[in-house]
């Protein structure tokens, strides 16, 4: 009984405490500083992009390399071998024959998608969007 008590008090004391701190639930701090500082990051941003434009190239190399591997992992003639190490041993304890390599973090196409509407279910309220991960070009997200 001592210890519900105890709980008790301390719960009403918290309760009190949290209540008079000023703490309002439904109104928006007044951050100003952060705005300013977003606005005058925005601001550089579009003056930077004015006199530094980033330039349209033409060739990716990047992208080429990408394609170049995908193609070559979607070849099933094409075998790739896994060796496997030990930390500060020079010689591989194993290998392994395998059709294709798994783990590849680049991506041809975005990583992430802007969606609308329902997502797992659940509603997005009117105008509002979420961004979600992206599947990868073997169907993995």
């Amino acid at each position: 009984m001592r210890k519900f008590l105890t709980v008790v008090t301390v719960f009403v004391l918290m309760t009190l405490i949290m209540s008079n701190t000023g703490c309002r639930i439904n109104e928006a701090p007044n951050n100003t500083s952060a705005i300013k500082e977003q606005a005058h990051t925005e601001s550089n941003q579009q003056n930077l992009n004015e006199v530094q434009p980033a330039p349209t190239i033409s060739w990716s190399l990047e992208r080429d390399n990408l394609i170049k591997r995908f193609k070559l992992q979607n070849d099933r003639a094409v075998m790739f071998y896994m060796y496997i190490f030990i930390e500060g041993v020079g010689t591989p304890i194993g290998y392994y024959q395998v059709n294709k390599v798994s783990s590849v973090n680049s991506q041809l196409t975005n990583t992430m998608q802007i969606i609308s509407g329902l997502r797992n279910g659940n509603d997005l309220p009117t105008g509002q969007v979420a961004v979600v991960p992206s599947p990868a070009e073997d169907g993995l997200i």
